[in-house]
């Protein structure tokens, strides 16, 4: 019954909305992306052309790490990733997997 799509930049925030008075479909498969998109990027294109370009800044306590996808430890072909300032992982931090049979050895040493 209804489509949004809602986005922003660094200098302006806009949510368009499509819909009936009633409870009636739009349409078969009629999303936001579909429905409400074209919408939005064509208002932000005519706002922007005033405005000169902007990136967003990064929050100072956010640091950058570019970590395997699979293990999440730092490693220099993987992906960059934010984080909070000292919750970065470090090379040795262990893998879920890794953890789970340390805590099994650890058991079989108790008994």
């Amino acid at each position: 019954y209804d489509a949004w799509f809602l986005g922003y930049t660094p200098q302006v925030a806009t949510s368009v909305w499509v819909g009936l008075d009633t409870e009636k479909t739009l349409g078969k498969a009629q999303t936001g992306g579909d429905a409400a998109l074209p919408i939005w990027l064509s208002y932000m294109q005519y706002v922007h052309e005033s405005l000169p370009i902007k990136d967003f800044e990064i929050p100072p306590d956010i640091e950058f790490v570019t970590v395997n996808k699979d293990t999440g430890k730092p490693a220099p072909d993987g992906i960059r990733l934010p984080f909070l300032k000292g919750t970065e992982p470090s090379a040795t931090a262990r893998t879920y997997e890794e953890k789970q049979v340390e805590e099994k050895d650890f058991l079989r040493e108790s008994f």
